[in-house]
């Protein structure tokens, strides 16, 4: 297995140059995050969140690549508009 720490979440998005500046806020931690892993697929993969420093979401967990799995993450809803006027950077 991959042992699999990340703290924070990184997201590459910055404003266009006439649009407002976006950006993502973590004031309520891991309120409204889920974790989504392979075992819907049969894998063995595992990931959790829990409330990091500074109330930042922590996301930690071990990838497997058995029985073709190697997926972990988590997700949140963004607000419609949060990103407008943004574009992403390779």
């Amino acid at each position: 297995m991959i042992r699999v720490s990340i703290v924070g979440v990184l997201f590459a998005c910055v404003p266009s140059a006439s649009a407002a500046v976006s950006s993502l806020e973590f004031e309520s931690g891991n309120k409204g995050w889920q974790t989504v892993v392979d075992g819907v697929v049969g894998g063995l993969s595992t990931g959790q969140i829990a409330a990091g420093e500074g109330g930042t979401p922590r996301f930690t967990g071990e990838l497997s690549l058995e029985n073709n799995g190697g997926i972990s993450q988590i997700r949140t809803a963004v607000p419609d508009g949060t990103l407008e006027g943004a574009a992403l950077t390779p």
